[in-house]
């Protein structure tokens, strides 16, 4: 999963929130996602990481490769996890061979973070 990418295969999202300003100007990234439609549902599947009910699938990327942090400043981090966008034609084709696709948003809980100028 990328931190950014498009629609087709689903996304995580990391939202800051500023709690308290630092001596630098806030920056932050921003990212653009466009498809162009699926040519093979099947195959995209097999690319797919599966889960059984309660699992759980971990990402650890550094903390300032997923957001911009200013030093002294401290911010609530969430992330948000958007499923692929399917057709219901590609849902129907999925269900057939025995392929379950969660369609709901999840969000993580917010954490505080503080980056300190050290």
């Amino acid at each position: 999963m990328k931190l950014c990418a498009n629609t087709l295969n689903g996304f995580l999202m990391v939202y800051k929130k500023v709690l308290s300003r630092s001596q630098y100007p806030e920056t932050g990234r921003g990212c653009t996602a466009d498809g162009f439609g699926r040519r093979d549902v099947l195959a995209d599947a097999k690319k797919w990481k599966t889960l059984a009910p309660g699992d759980v699938y971990d990402i650890t990327v550094p903390l300032l490769t997923a957001v911009s942090l200013n030093p002294d400043a401290r911010y609530e981090l969430r992330a948000k996890y958007y499923p692929p966008h399917l057709t219901t034609k590609e849902l129907s084709t999925l269900d057939a061979h025995g392929i379950s696709v969660v369609q709901q948003t999840a969000e993580s809980q917010p954490i505080i973070v503080e980056r300190r100028n050290d």
